[in-house]
């Protein structure tokens, strides 16, 4: 697996961290073939497909997990 990006708050909002929380690690992945992006409409916004990472989990098993649940594709 291939690391593209990591994404932090100064990406976002221009400064350091403001939260006091432990980071939320997450997987995602492209679907080439298949579904690339989820459209959100509740929030207007397209997705890529992932999510959280659970403890126990690496990231390869938490996006074959993830992909699974939200496009059906193993």
């Amino acid at each position: 697996m291939k690391l593209i990006k990591v994404i932090i708050d100064k990406d976002i909002i221009g400064t350091e961290g403001l939260s006091q929380k432990q980071p939320r690690h997450t997987a995602r992945a492209f679907l080439f073939n298949s579904i690339a992006v989820m459209y959100v409409k509740r929030f207007l916004l397209h997705s890529i497909s992932g999510g959280g990472i659970e403890d126990g989990e690496n990231k390869l098993d938490a996006i074959k997990r993830e992909l699974l649940e939200e496009t059906g594709c193993e």
